[in-house]
């Protein structure tokens, strides 16, 4: 054993040889000292006690260290002279000596080199033996001038000493050592460094115990005083504070004739207390998540013999596996008891294959539970095996009954995934969409393993009733008929519109229909004879914002359908709700892309319309951008400013303008033009000038200038001639002055009424407009005012008034009779209004002025006098008037009358002509004779038209209800035989109010306008309906067209838009029609393109 003195020592003579030197770190030897094979002694000069001795010094000296350590010296050690001066000198001038010890190999003395070594215990003498020496006189002696320590010796011997300190601090141990009745003890170098003090040569009892934590300390002072070796842990605190966990064991060495000595080995243990303590989370945390994971871990072991055991099972095993852990712990065969007896065979043998190859054991198999019966459980664990040859599979139980039932599942919906997908990916490859629904279609059939199905999109009619349009039906023709139905089903699809079937009461339910017995389902609407048989049936519609947007059928499932089914093939509903929505969007985005390319046609011509505009407006207008340029400008603009239009045409920069203008001198001398606080900006002393200014150009104009600034930092100014307005202001102010003069002329009298109050204030002027003075009528009050006026005009006066304080008449104005001071009613002109009400609208005063319009009435009663006379006369001329209308209208069909005669002649010699006399004609002679008779013939049918024309405009209205829709249907009846091939179609229409006959009229002429333009098309179709947003009738065909540039004439007299076809007729017919919708107090207009057919709209009065 080696004391920790020697833990940090240096040889006294190498401190004198580097003196001045920086001393050296010594590092722990107390291993190497222990080893060394040159027997070692050292002895603490302090008190000349043994400190330690090496195995060596024992077998060459006898000493064993329990009998030595701590022993003094001059008990071990010779008594003589030249021993005892070893001890008693304490200086450091003994360097080196050589002295005599007794051996017990040989009679012959041992050569004993001394050294002397400065450390921080204390001067100490370390013994070393070199061999056997006898001096002269045979006795030991101590010769310091020829005694010699080999220098390689001291050297290995420090070198070793050292080290042992630095293994001894790396460590992080220490030790010590105390004579039993000693109060100093002894503490190592690395015991120091554990207890972060200073090394000193020796510590106090009390000292040495000062960091104990009270909480440890009297279990700490009962392990010193049994010194039984046993183990201890106990925590200390550093100087610093530092809190520290040590652990220590305790002895003492008793030695018959020796002193007792105790020690101690301290080791700190601090990180592997915190890592300890870290484990011990983690294994709570670790046992923590065992606990709730879904399933349960395990650790099993079968020793070499084959004996089976389990050392570890989680808590869960009482819910997957119905076992306590502990139980199973206690009796492995539990376990294996619960395996089903088909599958324990298997599972043994997979642990077999597993324990043989080491890999990793993987088996499901059935067990047999008592409460939740028969459950799938998979294993799952990784093998190893153990020093001794056990195999140990630690790993993973799990209830995989929910898995394996969801892995089929699984595997039908990846299925139904990849259907998804595939039907997606079509919808987007291919332009027919109808594609990927057929293509989902037979997916729904695979994945449910049905017959056949449809999948059809919801759509709504007029009266808001749901009604099917096929996407994708299977082709299930069972006749002649249905084969064509389904074979047309691309070019017109498929609609089912009765709801009285299974389909139509998830339509009008929006719920699905599970039918697994439809021929007694009270639901169903019954099969058309040779329809395949309906087993079961399932419709499900799909909703989109609580509104049905999809339907899917499915027919004749193994099993049936149930509402499982309809849970599963939600993911499927959805890619049908998207396709539909989809197809819609497509759709409309074609809709949309031709209204774009449309509306882009129209913009284009609005955009040059809108230049026209702006260029017609009379206002100059420019905008200008954020970076200051001029980047529009009308025409009005250059006239008002005088600047030339190329100035503006390459986009100047507007303060470029400014500056020709200013060049040019347009603000005048010294800019005299312009407005004082617009100057500033002209000199672009300020960058922006005002909002709106006036200002004038040279030849005199008056500009008001408005500037509107943009978002993005631009701004748009407009230019306003304001000449006239501000002559129209000169000559206003003239005419208030005007006014002044007549208000001073003519003299009114004034008032003011508090309504609230009723006080009421006069002028002078008004009281004697009346007779009297100011004074004579005080106070007035508005009872003041209804005491002058007459009885008989008071009440029409009065309410006059009270409807204008209300709001209901703009101004109060009366003609009423007043009385004058001398009983004389005088005729006055009483006037006023409401100049400020509350914020309720309240009226809180009025003003007004009194007129004496005496003379005016007066002469007013004359005048209604001759009015009557006048409207007397105005009467006879009216009845004059109409008499010349009568007459006029007789004329015209005299002259009719006396047309049509000749016209007969004309044609009649000319037909007589032409089949007497046309074989000795000309071909050319006989085209003309033909022409003629056409001329005529189309002259007689002008006159017939002009007289139904002016029929049309003649006769009375009889305004009824009518019946739209009856009267076009008589008409269709009446023109179909003319034209066979021809399809009309009359719509739901609304009653009128109108002539029946004059509205039969309407639809005959264009209902034949309309057949006649159409005929040349294979199957003319003519459509007449009613469009609710428009609130207008309407009659569209697929004929000729026309082109809207020339619709302007299209209603006129005699005019026809096609004058060169074969079309006949004489283009009153259209005339006719708009006159009567105009007496109707309606309106009529077309659209139309060439070759597109046309499309008729009117309004009428509805009943």
């Amino acid at each position: 054993m080696v004391h920790p003195a020697l833990s940090e020592g240096r040889n006294v003579s190498d401190t004198q040889q580097t003196s001045g030197a920086e001393p050296r770190h010594a590092l722990p030897f107390e291993a190497v000292f222990h080893h060394s094979p040159v027997p070692s002694c050292l002895v603490r000069v302090a008190d000349a006690r043994v400190v330690a001795v090496n195995a060596a010094w024992e077998r060459a000296t006898g000493m064993l260290t329990p009998q030595v350590v701590g022993s003094k010296a001059h008990d071990v050690f010779p008594k003589d002279s030249a021993w005892d001066a070893m001890w008693l000198d304490t200086g450091r001038q003994l360097a080196s000596a050589v002295a005599a010890l007794p051996g017990i190999q040989t009679a012959k003395p041992l050569q004993v080199d001394v050294a002397t070594i400065d450390g921080p215990q204390g001067l100490m003498r370390l013994l070393v033996i070199q061999g056997q020496r006898t001096p002269e006189g045979g006795t030991p002696h101590v010769a310091p001038e020829e005694a010699t320590v080999s220098p390689q010796s001291t050297l290995a011997l420090r070198q070793q000493v050292e080290l042992h300190a630095e293994i001894e601090k790396l460590a992080r141990v220490g030790h010590w050592t105390n004579a039993h009745s000693d109060q100093e003890v002894i503490w190592s170098p690395g015991l120091y460094a554990v207890a972060g003090m200073e090394p000193r040569t020796v510590i106090s009892r009390q000292d040495g115990r000062s960091g104990l934590h009270p909480d440890d300390k009297a279990r700490w002072l009962a392990g010193r005083a049994a010194l039984d070796g046993s183990e201890m842990e106990y925590r200390w605190y550093r100087p610093d504070g530092e809190l520290r966990w040590l652990r220590s064991r305790m002895g003492r060495t008793v030695v018959a004739g020796q002193a007792q000595v105790d020690f101690g080995v301290v080791q700190d243990i601090t990180e592997e207390r915190i890592a300890k303590d870290a484990l011990a989370r983690q294994r709570d945390f670790l046992r923590n998540i065992a606990d709730r994971i879904p399933g349960v871990l395990y650790q099993a072991r079968r020793a070499p013999d084959g004996t089976p055991s389990v050392s570890y099972l989680s808590g869960l095993a009482n819910e997957v596996f119905e076992l306590n852990p502990s139980e199973v712990i206690a009796n492995q065969r539990l376990f294996f008891a619960h395996i089903h007896p088909e599958d324990l065979p298997g599972v043994l043998a997979a642990m077999d294959r597993s324990a043989r190859a080491l890999s990793t054991l993987q088996v499901s198999f059935r067990a047999n539970l008592p409460k939740r019966g028969l459950r799938w459980i998979q294993v799952e664990a990784s093998t190893a095996i153990e020093a001794d040859g056990s195999v140990v599979w630690s790993g993973f139980l799990t209830d995989a009954t929910d898995r394996l039932l969801a892995t089929r599942a699984m595997e039908r919906q990846h299925r139904m995934l990849q259907a998804v997908r595939q039907s997606q990916a079509v919808f987007i490859e291919v332009d027919d969409k109808r594609k990927a629904f057929e293509a989902l279609l037979a997916s729904l059939l695979n994945v449910t393993e049905s017959a056949f199905g449809f999948i059809g999109e919801v759509l709504y009619d007029a009266q808001d009733q749901p009604f099917l349009r096929m996407q994708a039906i299977s082709n299930i023709a069972w006749d002649e008929d249905s084969r064509r139905v389904f074979d047309g089903n691309g070019e017109r699809p498929i609609e089912f519109h009765n709801l009285e079937t299974l389909f139509g009461h998830a339509l009008r339910s929006g719920e699905p229909v599970i039918s697994n017995e439809p021929l007694i389902d009270e639901r169903s609407g019954g099969l058309p004879p040779g329809h395949p048989p309906l087993g079961n049936f399932l419709a499900v519609p799909v909703a989109l914002n609580g509104r049905l947007v999809a339907m899917v059928g499915l027919v004749n499932r193994a099993g049936g359908f149930d509402t499982a089914e309809v849970e599963f093939l939600q993911p499927l509903l959805g890619t049908v709700r998207e396709l539909v929505m989809a197809s819609r969007a497509h759709s409309e985005r074609r809709r949309a892309r031709l209204q774009f390319q449309a509306t882009s046609a129209l913009l284009s011509e609005k955009s040059a319309a809108l230049q026209v505009t702006f260029d017609s407006i009379n206002q100059g207008l420019i905008m200008v951008d954020a970076a200051g340029r001029v980047r529009f400008f009308n025409q009005r603009v250059l006239e008002l400013l005088d600047l030339p239009e190329s100035l503006y045409a390459s986009q100047p920069l507007h303060a470029d303008i400014s500056q020709f203008q200013m060049d040019r001198g347009d603000f005048g001398p010294e800019l005299s033009l312009l407005p004082p606080e617009l100057q500033p900006h002209a000199m672009r002393e300020e960058p922006t000038p005002p909002s709106r200014y006036i200002r004038k150009t040279l030849q005199g104009t008056v500009l008001e200038v408005l500037t509107r600034q943009l978002p993005d930092g631009g701004f748009v100014r407009t230019y306003t001639d304001v000449t006239s307005y501000f002559d129209t202001q000169e000559a206003l102010r003239e005419e208030r002055q005007r006014l002044q003069w007549v208000l001073e002329a003519t003299r009114p009298g004034i008032w003011e009424f508090n309504v609230e109050t009723q006080v009421t204030q006069f002028s002078e002027r008004w009281a004697s407009m009346l007779g009297y003075t100011l004074s004579e009528l005080q106070p007035t009050t508005v009872e003041t005012w209804r005491d002058l006026v007459h009885p008989d005009d008071l009440p029409r006066a009065w309410n006059r008034v009270e409807r204008h304080l209300k709001g209901e008449l703009l101004f109060y104005e009366c003609d009423l009779r007043m009385r004058h001071k001398n009983g004389q009613w005088l005729w006055v002109n009483d006037r006023g209004r409401v100049h400020r009400r509350d914020a309720d609208g309240k009226a809180l005063y009025m003003s007004g002025t009194l007129l004496d319009i005496h003379d005016r009435v007066t002469a007013q009663e004359e005048v209604h006098s001759l009015n009557t006379s006048l409207e007397r006369r105005v009467a006879e001329r009216t009845a004059q008037l109409e008499r010349s209308m009568n007459d006029m209208e007789a004329i015209s069909y005299s002259i009719a009358h006396d047309l049509r005669a000749p016209l007969r002649s004309v044609n009649g010699f000319a037909a007589l002509i032409s089949e007497e006399e046309g074989e000795r004609l000309s071909a050319s002679g006989r085209d003309m004779f033909e022409r003629i008779g056409r001329s005529s013939r189309n002259m007689g049918q002008m006159i017939t038209d002009m007289l139904e024309m002016l029929r049309v405009v003649r006769v009375d209205l009889d305004a009824v209800p009518v019946d739209v829709g009856k009267l076009a249907l008589s008409v269709k009846e009446a023109l179909a035989p003319g034209y066979p091939q021809a399809q009309i179609d009359v719509g739901l229409l609304p009653l009128v109010m109108g002539d029946s006959t004059l509205l039969r009229q309407v639809l005959v002429n264009l209902m034949d306008n309309a057949l006649k333009y159409s005929r040349h098309q294979p199957q003319p179709q003519l459509t007449v309906g009613f469009d609710a947003r428009q609130q207008a009738f309407y009659l569209s065909d697929n004929g000729m067209g026309f082109d809207m540039a020339r619709a302007g004439k299209l209603f006129g007299l005699f005019q026809r838009l096609h004058a060169g076809s074969d079309v006949p007729g004489t283009g009153v017919g259209l005339a006719i029609v708009a006159r009567i919708v105009e007496r109707h107090g309606g309106r009529i207009w077309a659209e139309a393109a060439p070759g597109q057919g046309a499309t008729f709209w009117w309004t009428l009065p509805l009943a």
